[in-house]
């Protein structure tokens, strides 16, 4: 007996957290299957945050949450950290493709000790931190021209989610991973912002145990911490008796 389900079947909630209700009572184990999600979580599905030292004074621009490619990447971060300095041409940021990297620009020079804009892609403490996917990964001094280049090629595939689909429901589901509920685990590599993501069996095997008939599941998505993740829309997946 295979279960398909689908998160527009819902009868409440939302495609990241909804219930369902099943036409046929479930027990036994299942494996999944198949799924298939659209790759709508965004680049950045939580408010990221960019450091860097301007004129002596450390900032913390803010990039909102968002799908993002290397040219919109460039005018977020730029309108983020100008917003921070308060002058609208502080800085510009352009992205070099035959390097990979983006490149920072202090573009108000003034005279003084304190006039250098530096990167700091080091400070570990740095909380929602997208240094290391936009390629900063060391503190970086602007060069005579008051540039920093990218330590790294900029990745926004670092951002990949790690789906995990918990499964809920009213009575008792075992798994290996918990007593409470079931764990499947998606890897999303698509690089379009809006292409389709499939699992299928030549991945890993990966089964639930509901050790009593059950008539309606609670099912929810969250990242590798376990926090819910945004999706926008619509997916499905497989579950098989075996």
């Amino acid at each position: 007996m295979a279960l398909i389900v689908r998160s527009r079947d819902r009868y409440t909630g939302t495609p990241s957290d909804f219930r369902l209700k099943l036409s046929e009572r479930m027990q036994g184990r299942y494996r999944l299957q198949h799924a298939a999600l659209s790759n709508t979580v965004y680049t950045f599905h939580e408010n990221c945050k960019f450091r860097f030292s301007y004129e002596g004074i450390t900032y913390d621009a803010t990039i909102p949450y968002g799908f993002y490619d290397a040219n919109t990447v460039c005018e977020g971060l730029k309108t983020a950290m100008c917003d921070q300095i308060g002058t609208s041409n502080a800085v510009s940021v352009t992205y070099e493709p035959r390097l990979g990297r983006l490149r920072i620009t202090k573009m108000l020079q003034s005279a003084g000790p304190n006039n250098e804009l530096v990167i700091l892609g080091a400070d570990a403490s740095l909380a929602h931190s997208c240094m290391r996917s936009l390629g900063f990964v060391t503190n970086t001094w602007g060069d005579v021209d008051g540039s920093v280049l990218a330590d790294r090629i900029m990745d926004l595939s670092a951002n990949s989610i790690c789906y995990h689909v918990l499964l809920n429901n009213t009575c008792s589901i075992s798994s290996a991973h918990d007593g409470t509920h079931a764990t499947f685990v998606f890897w999303n590599t698509a690089t379009n912002s809006m292409g389709l993501w499939d699992y299928d069996q030549t991945h890993w095997t990966q089964s639930a145990l509901f050790r009593e008939p059950t008539r309606e599941l609670h099912i929810r998505i969250v990242d590798a911490n376990f926090k819910p993740l945004p999706m926008q829309g619509e997916w499905s997946f497989v579950l098989q008796a075996c």
